[in-house]
């Protein structure tokens, strides 16, 4: 009996010195919390909103030839959100000769991530084919909004601004930073909001001439010290893409 908890014991005291040695670890990187799902809801695109079809799609996003290193991330947070969830399925990345855009395809991760949309098929008319003949399938435009976050943590709302940051943010100088995209008002809206929820000042959200296509969105701001960090952090995962002189918006 002695011996029985004797061995206990030790593997206690294995197992606390394990959790210990991945805590000091993970502050060893100074690497922030991240929901991965978050993340990658802050990477899409959603050019005049988020498309969602109905049946036989399988397209989780599109990135241009230009956002190679925003690609890279994206796909190793896809590969991450797949072990986490155990999600059965295979990831096809696919790049384009016309034009070099580079797709990932998964129609589980499709589903997945747009799981966390609210939408109706019912209320829309948009259908969509494969092919000019058909067959048509009912598609939805839909928008991502604050209430993504309900019951959830702040770590929830960072980690859906590290997604953004990774593809859209750019860095001024030590403290200034901004976000640009176009015909994403209603997620530069967003942005805009969370920025403010965690303390970065003299926020602007600017625009382009509205009777230019397309409109393109811009969101300068100071940070906060929270948000520096998280952003030095994400700035590492992208080899500095973030570094670059302040826009002009025209």
């Amino acid at each position: 009996m002695k011996k029985l908890i004797v061995i206990v014991i030790a593997l206690l005291f294995i197992a606390a010195n394990s959790a210990i040695g991945t805590e000091t670890h993970k502050m060893e990187q100074g690497k922030p919390d991240i929901k991965t799902i978050y993340f990658i809801l802050g990477c899409l695109d959603e050019y005049l909103g988020r498309t969602i079809v109905e049946k036989e799609a399988d397209v989780v996003e599109h990135f241009y030839s230009s956002e190679v290193q925003a690609s890279q991330v994206f796909e190793k947070y896809l590969k991450r959100l797949v072990s986490e969830e155990n999600i059965n399925t295979q990831i096809r990345k696919e790049v384009q000769t016309d034009g070099g855009h580079i797709l990932f395809h998964s129609p589980e991760l499709y589903q997945r991530i747009n799981s966390m949309y609210t939408y109706d098929f019912n209320k829309s008319s948009q259908r969509v084919s494969k092919n000019p003949g058909g067959p048509w399938v009912r598609a939805v435009k839909t928008f991502v909004s604050i209430n993504i976050f309900n019951e959830q943590d702040k770590t929830a709302k960072l980690s859906y601004l590290a997604g953004a940051y990774a593809r859209y943010g750019n860095r001024f100088d030590d403290n200034d930073f901004g976000f640009n995209t176009a015909n994403a008002s209603h997620k530069m809206d967003l942005i805009e909001e969370l920025l403010k929820e965690f303390g970065c000042r003299e926020v602007t959200h600017e625009m382009s001439d509205p009777e230019a296509i397309p409109i393109s969105h811009t969101v300068i701001f100071v940070a906060s010290p929270e948000i520096k960090k998280l952003f030095d952090s994400v700035s590492k995962e992208i080899n500095g893409r973030d570094q670059v002189g302040r826009w002009v918006v025209k």
